[in-house]
């Protein structure tokens, strides 16, 4: 049984929130209405929440309560339920019973003159029945399961309900179907662009990070997309999953849960309270997109501990839509040539430190599937650690796809041996390592203005020659 508990919750303005119902009666769960409905509740009509309570994965609906009088009353509900297995990811429980959840919360909150079976089956049932009828996946015949389903919210039988809810456990979930990668694809070309590879850096470094954003449900897909490339691939292509702890949606109850995790593991975690932001002992790294919730998504703001902001680089950029060009074209075709992009491209020839190594080994994993590419670049990453005593110099930099006089990237290199090898390494550089960039900055520059002013062919072809020898 995989759903082990389902509650019945309301916040109304003079009584605040409160628990109306749990199934079974004998469950503890005080404290949980406080995380079943998402800040903000009078802005919003309808709402996912996904949470953890005493490390189980919870989901819940909200909703505003229909009805003249609820309207005058401020009464909203939420309906939840509490799953077993603690390793399964939003999407999954999404994919499984979030159709079914939606159903039985707008059913629940539906007025009392709406609750009798014809009235349920055009009021609430019409838009579910399609997708029942096309993941249905039970042991007993589809109309009695339709008949149980509607008597039982009509009655608001919570048992009945409850056994409906764990028929669910026989649908099949894959994790890595065309539908569900494609929809991972778009969510961080729309919302994270080129920090995704900031936001993977923070992950594998295992620090302690927030999202704060408006509810939106695409931030618990982001989570779970962005652990899945920090996931390494150990034997016989067995994925390992990052340890770090996902909690997926927190608020201002849940800071002494934050503050007694494991520092070591780390943590992921979603917000809608700002506030949150000025505790700066809680967090390591912030990613911050803008809280109206008629915002367009996009690339959030990067805010430290300390105040100071954070910002991708040009050769994260680059990287970024290399990535999209080998791994999903149809992202790189539509995305336009911004003035970063330009810049980028200049950059890349006056500058080019990394040379692009990290989209060269994603592409020699022999993947085509960026969820699976990542993993076994991790992989390599690790063994390379690894395999190294306590130095690294800069052509080990490169060969990682890390620009080696970037110091975030040291940084991050320096900390995933760290954390996942258990070992201390140290930068292996020469005197004059530092030069290297400015001064190859300097020749391309003269050179190149040289060959433009004089129409030199010749000094041209130096030119060229030099940009070849540093490309390779």
């Amino acid at each position: 049984m995989s759903v082990c508990a389902i509650v019945d919750a309301m916040f109304e303005a003079r009584e605040g929130y409160q628990i109306k119902r749990i199934f079974p009666d004998n469950v503890s769960l005080e404290g949980i209405e406080y995380s079943l409905f998402p800040s903000g509740i009078q802005q919003l009509d309808r709402c996912m929440v996904a949470f953890r309570f005493r490390n189980q994965l919870c989901l819940s609906v909200y909703r505003k309560k229909l009805g003249e009088y609820y309207e005058r009353n401020a009464y909203f509900s939420s309906i939840g339920i509490l799953l077993e297995d603690v390793n399964m990811s939003v999407e999954e429980a999404a994919a499984k019973y979030l159709n079914l959840l939606d159903f039985v919360s707008k059913a629940i909150v539906s007025p009392s003159s709406l609750k009798d079976p014809e009235n349920v089956l055009q009021f609430v049932y019409h838009d579910f029945q399609k997708a029942i009828q096309s993941s249905y996946n039970a042991g007993e015949p589809l109309e009695e399961y339709q008949q149980g389903l509607q008597s039982a919210v009509i009655e608001q039988d919570f048992s009945a309900i409850l056994s409906i809810f764990n028929t669910r456990e026989q649908l099949t979930y894959d994790s890595f179907s065309p539908s569900l990668v494609r929809h991972y694809y778009s969510l961080i070309d729309n919302w994270l662009g080129p920090v995704f590879l900031i936001l993977y850096k923070c992950l594998m470094q295992k620090k302690r990070i927030l999202l704060v954003s408006s509810p939106s449900e695409e931030i618990y897909s982001i989570m779970d997309s962005m652990t899945r490339l920090t996931s390494v691939s150990g034997e016989e292509n067995r994925v390992l999953p990052n340890p770090l702890c996902k909690f997926y949606s927190v608020g201002l109850t849940d800071i002494d849960i934050l503050e007694n995790s494991n520092q070591e593991s780390g943590w992921i975690a979603s917000t809608t309270d700002s506030v949150l932001l000025s505790k700066s002992s809680l967090y390591d790294v912030a990613f911050i997109w803008p809280t109206n919730p008629l915002s367009k998504p996009g690339p959030p703001k990067i805010q430290l501990s300390n105040g100071y902001s954070l910002k991708h680089s040009y050769e994260d950029l680059l990287n970024s839509r290399l990535i999209s060009d080998k791994f999903d074209p149809r992202i790189a075709s539509t995305s336009k040539f911004t003035n970063y992009s330009i810049g980028a491209i200049i950059h890349i020839i006056l500058f080019n430190s990394t040379r692009f190594h990290l989209v060269q080994s994603l592409v020699s994993t022999n993947q085509t599937n960026l969820f699976a590419a990542f993993p076994r670049y991790n992989q390599f990453l690790l063994n390379l650690l690894n395999q190294h005593h306590d130095s690294i110099g800069i052509s080990d930099m490169r060969n990682f796809g890390w620009n080696p006089f970037r110091q975030l990237d040291r940084d991050f290199v320096f900390n995933v041996a760290q954390f996942w090898v258990h070992k201390h390494v140290h930068y292996r550089y020469p005197s004059y390592a530092y030069l290297m960039q400015p001064t190859a900055w300097g020749v391309h520059s003269l050179l190149l203005f040289f060959s433009i002013w004089k129409r030199s062919v010749p000094t041209m072809l130096i030119y060229l020659l030099l940009l070849k020898w540093w490309y390779s």
